[in-house]
């Protein structure tokens, strides 16, 4: 029968609390905070958005073309009525909201990126 002393109990304790407070402070923190999509149109920062401002915003491209892409929820993405190419791929990339993420168009040659404080679970686990 195993029986624990005063301070085994007390090493305990601490580490439930340690953990319980590590996973408090890292569910309440967004990983969107402060992120902000930038968008480069042949390699030259053309725009830059806040992530926390919904809206729809028109990027100009080279040849007299246009793309629009939707800001909403912390969430970019580009508008499929809006783009001039044959696969869509940047349509079909979806939403992105994380530092980190990227919508790229090839044909438009036009990147969209998320930059910010990046939260990843990697982070954590190798912590």
């Amino acid at each position: 029968m195993i029986t624990l002393k005063k301070g085994d109990l007390l090493i305990i304790l601490l580490l439930l609390v340690a953990g319980i407070v590590w996973f408090i402070q890292d569910s309440l923190r967004s990983d969107t905070e402060g992120s902000l999509a930038v968008i480069e149109v042949e390699g030259k920062r053309v725009q830059t958005l806040s992530m926390d401002e919904n809206g729809r915003y028109k990027i100009n491209l080279p040849n007299d073309k246009s793309m629009e892409v939707m800001v909403e929820n912390n969430e970019i993405w580009v508008l499929e009525e809006t783009v001039d190419c044959p696969q869509k791929i940047c349509v079909r990339t979806g939403k992105i909201s994380k530092p980190g993420e990227t919508i790229v168009c090839l044909p438009n040659k036009t990147v969209i990126y998320i930059e910010g404080f990046a939260n990843t679970n990697v982070d954590d686990i190798s912590f």
